[in-house]
């Protein structure tokens, strides 16, 4: 009896301990599949886990200042494409490929990002799996 209860605790421990890394990345949720062009210039960029982020001061038609806040891939996930903690500094002007969120306004996740010298590079994020080159 007492070696079916090891056996069992055993299992599940071993189930919960392989199964949970699967729920630890979520769905961002998307408005659209539709890329906007978000050019502005950078407030903050934060090279961090699980997501990077970027904080960009975007001018709309009426020349009203918004903060978009655009997240990016992991440290790992940018690291591996190039990315340092240089690559984008506050007052860059830069471009930004990227899907916008639902649910929270101001929320984007990045596909492909253009720059100060025109140079592109994948923003890392999930949603990038439908990026354009």
């Amino acid at each position: 009896m007492r070696a079916d209860f090891t056996r069992v605790l055993a299992v599940v421990v071993l189930t919960l301990t392989t199964v949970s890394p699967a729920f630890a990345h979520h769905f961002f949720p998307r408005a659209s599949d539709v890329p906007i062009p978000l050019t502005g210039t950078v407030q903050k960029f934060l090279m961090q886990n699980p997501h990077s982020m970027l904080f960009l001061d975007v001018k709309d038609a009426t020349g009203k200042v918004s903060t978009i806040q655009i997240q990016l891939g992991s440290v790992q996930g940018l690291v591996s494409r190039g990315w340092e903690k240089t690559t984008v500094k506050a007052g860059d002007v830069i471009t930004v490929q990227a899907i916008r969120g639902s649910g929270k306004e101001n929320l984007y996740a990045a596909q492909n990002i253009t720059l100060p010298g025109g140079r592109v590079i994948f923003g890392g994020s999930h949603v990038g799996d439908k990026a354009t080159s």
